[in-house]
């Protein structure tokens, strides 16, 4: 059932950004041809702030959900039903909280924006965007319980619907109205709807939880919850530090247009990162589960399974991102939005950082470690942070990237593994450093190399650009099976996909063989 539920969010997770990808890249065309890229930058910053206003959720949504799996498991309704409840009253505070201090801070908002710089109606667009962040906890909370059940797939597809829904309407206002308030507006409206869907949808599929049921806090033990809250909070502190401030120092330091040309890039490795975290986060509770269940001599095997796809993922997005996404933002909208090769490098080599942190994250959550590890991030986030201000000034644009990059590589990229393998594989760590470096080793050299023979194609048009990417794909798809099609993960991923396709053949010929 766990590998049924993980495959069903696995293929409606891939199509799903297959399409945002395509919807969100002519609504970027749409936006930039029509608003321009200062209100790009003020539309990133702006995010960023909130993504900053984010951590009053302190962890809840992740504590809940680690302690679902049990219960769930156990098919022990009253406690979901408490656990829901206790996660309904405090998201309906966080976005209560949220609002009320993005209104107080209001004052403080001409220290990080220059107020000069031709946008109209600023602290509405702020406003609007403070009120979108808001409305989004008070009907999201039943979400957690398709995550913890396995069944993302279905939270997904809702997202996916309203979020399309939203892009096709928020294009068409742009070419109509060219107004960014209403932009904004349809934002706001469609996540509204897209919650409500999913908040019935949910109370139909589970009839047994009583979500509305009147539950006093005191009444439940919440010593468990705020036990793994703290760790995980200080750990939601550090991650928004580490990713979530980039483009305010941006802002701050070098200008909005700046944040708008780095919104660019930022939408590629997004859209590859945010991939690959639903991917994984679509078998957290598979992981949960096996925790839960005591299935823990299994852990070790999935584990390594799933670093290694995680691996080949990141292998290929980051080698064809490198070599393609100057000439493809060239064609699309101008070489006056390129980044040098310098800079798209540490964009790149952070993507990679941050994404093969993957398997390492899921397990920490799945397996309850966090509390291990509670300081890790705060002392990644003041590494960042102070890195990236002083570099800005040196180095601008690359100073603040490259901070980023060094308190990932001077912290994550160590203390995680270590701490998965000490005290829950009970295994030597340096196996997993000699197969990181080795395989990080192998990208960079691939990645120069199909660079350099790109760079000198000289490509001018999309379908020139189209042919050499997929060319490139095919290349790194034989390279990567010649190395690798000796190890066991390998050897499990192509018989899963060999026996997916004997089926899918099987279907076809009896569907032929009846006609």
């Amino acid at each position: 059932m766990r590998t049924q539920n993980a495959l069903k969010n696995l293929y409606i997770t891939i199509f799903q950004k297959v399409v945002d990808l395509i919807l969100l890249f002519i609504q970027r065309t749409v936006f930039i041809r029509v608003l321009g890229v200062t209100y790009l930058g003020v539309s990133g910053l702006f995010s960023n702030i909130f993504t900053i206003f984010s951590l009053m959720e302190l962890g809840i949504g992740s504590s809940i959900i680690y302690l679902l799996y049990k219960p769930l498991a156990d098919g022990d309704k009253e406690e979901i039903s408490k656990l829901m409840q206790i996660y309904k009253k405090f998201y309906n505070a966080v976005g209560i909280g949220i609002l009320i201090i993005g209104i107080v801070l209001i004052p403080g908002l001409k220290y990080i924006v220059n107020m000069n710089n031709g946008i109209d109606n600023l602290y509405l667009i702020y406003l609007l965007t403070l009120f979108s962040t808001s409305v989004s906890y008070f009907f999201s909370y039943k979400r957690s319980l398709l995550e913890a059940d396995q069944k993302l797939y279905i939270s997904n597809l809702n997202i996916f619907v309203f979020n399309s829904l939203a892009t096709v309407l928020r294009i068409i206002v742009l070419i109509l109205f060219e107004n960014y308030l209403l932009f904004l507006t349809v934002t706001i409206v469609m996540s509204f709807i897209s919650n409500l869907v999913i908040s019935r949808k949910v109370s139909k599929m589970y009839p047994d939880i009583k979500f509305n049921q009147k539950i006093k806090l005191k009444e439940i033990n919440l010593k468990p919850i705020f036990s793994r809250m703290f760790a995980v909070s200080l750990n939601s502190i550090g991650n928004v530090v580490l990713t979530g401030t980039d483009n305010i120092i941006m802002s701050m330091y070098v200008g909005l247009t700046m944040v708008g040309l780095y919104s660019n890039y930022y939408m590629f490795t997004n859209m590859i990162y945010t991939t690959v975290s639903w991917l994984f986060i679509s078998v957290t509770a598979g992981v949960g589960n096996l925790f839960a269940t005591k299935e823990k001599e299994n852990a070790f095997i999935v584990f390594k399974r799933m670093n290694f796809i995680n691996y080949y993922f990141y292998f290929i997005c980051c080698i064809m991102l490198f070599a393609f996404v100057n000439p493809l933002i060239s064609i699309w909208i101008g070489n006056s939005y390129l980044f040098g090769k310098i800079t798209v490098f540490i964009i790149v080599l952070n993507l990679f950082m941050t994404g093969m942190r993957h398997t390492n994250v899921t397990f920490i959550n799945a397996s309850g470690l966090y509390y291990n590890i509670k300081y890790k991030p705060i002392i990644e986030a003041i590494i960042n942070l102070v890195l990236s201000l002083i570099l800005a000034k040196f180095m601008g644009v690359n100073g603040i990237l490259l901070g980023t990059f060094i308190s990932l590589f001077c912290v994550s990229m160590w203390l995680e593994p270590y701490i998965l393998y000490k005290e829950w594989f009970k295994k030597d760590w340096k196996e997993y450093f000699v197969k990181f470096f080795g395989r990080m080793g192998l990208m960079l050299v691939l990645m120069f190399i199909i660079e350099y023979i790109i760079s000198i194609c000289n490509i001018t048009n999309i379908l020139l650009l189209i042919l050499l990417a997929f060319t490139v794909f095919i290349i790194l798809n034989i390279v990567f099976i010649i190395i690798y099609h000796k190890k066991e993960e390998f050897k499990y991923y192509f018989d899963l996909i060999s026996n997916i396709l004997k089926k899918i053949l099987e279907k076809v010929k009896s569907y032929v063989i009846k006609k």
